[in-house]
């Protein structure tokens, strides 16, 4: 243990620091950004300096930074930030009364992004009745919803049609659920079926570069308010790399 004085002390009732032979410590002490001192209180005190801030967390149990292997932190930031936000619990004309009040919002032909659906919600939105509802809560407007596994969408009859999807022209990856009675898509995309509304979307315009390292930032920030201080993003595109490139 060197004797220059620390930056920063931190003292708390259990502090675990993930070393077998030492698993529980009462302090710690920082130095250039990197942990000097670690150990009981008493021993880690000693690197306090006339400008050593000192953080007393009582009771509180600190933890090594945890690593989160599969995440979408951009995904995350994008739903908060430029997004129609959808609790999970909300019924099918709860949905419809938010995506009419964002619709109001919008210039007539702007895209209305959200989410999430519940997945519980498909088998009722899985027909025509209902996409035509969607069309007429959105003004004509094209909206794509996802549902809450971030794996499937639900869009409405303009978003079919900008991405080319219409009765025997349907993707040929994923499962494109028809109406029993009229055949038509019934908006309910499964999986890779859904790709191509995404891809409507992004020639559209989509998110502009700032918007990419705003939604980037929002999720970084997400992810270290729950002790997360790295992660894996398991679904990136080169947008995303961008944006975090450019943090």
């Amino acid at each position: 243990m060197t004797t220059a004085p620390a930056e920063l002390i931190v003292v708390a009732d259990v502090i675990r620091t993930v070393d077998p032979a030492h698993p529980v410590a009462e302090a710690f002490a920082v130095r250039d950004g990197r942990i000097a001192a670690i150990g009981a209180r008493a021993e880690v005190e000693a690197l306090r300096g006339r400008r050593t801030r000192v953080l007393e967390l009582g009771g509180a149990a600190v933890y090594p930074g945890f690593a989160d292997v599969h995440n979408h932190h951009a995904m995350a930031g994008r739903t908060d930030l430029f997004e129609l936000a959808l609790p999970s619990s909300l019924t099918l004309a709860e949905i419809l009364d938010r995506v009419r009040e964002k619709a109001a919002t919008l210039p007539e032909d702007a895209w209305i992004i959200g989410g999430p659906v519940a997945s519980t919600m498909l088998p009722t939105l899985a027909n025509t009745a209902s996409r035509r509802l969607l069309d007429d809560a959105a003004g004509g407007r094209p909206v794509m919803l996802v549902e809450d596994s971030r794996h499937n969408r639900w869009a409405n009859s303009r978003a079919l049609e900008l991405a080319g999807i219409a009765p025997g022209s349907v993707p040929e990856g994923g499962v494109t659920i028809l109406d029993d009675e009229d055949g038509t898509p019934t908006g309910v995309l499964l999986e890779a079926a859904g790709i191509p509304v995404q891809e409507a979307y992004d020639r559209s315009g989509g998110l502009t570069s700032a918007q990419h390292r705003a939604a980037s930032a929002h999720g970084v920030r997400l992810a270290n308010s729950y002790g997360i201080t790295s992660f894996q993003d398991a679904g990136v595109s080169t947008d995303i790399l961008g944006a975090l490139r450019d943090l």
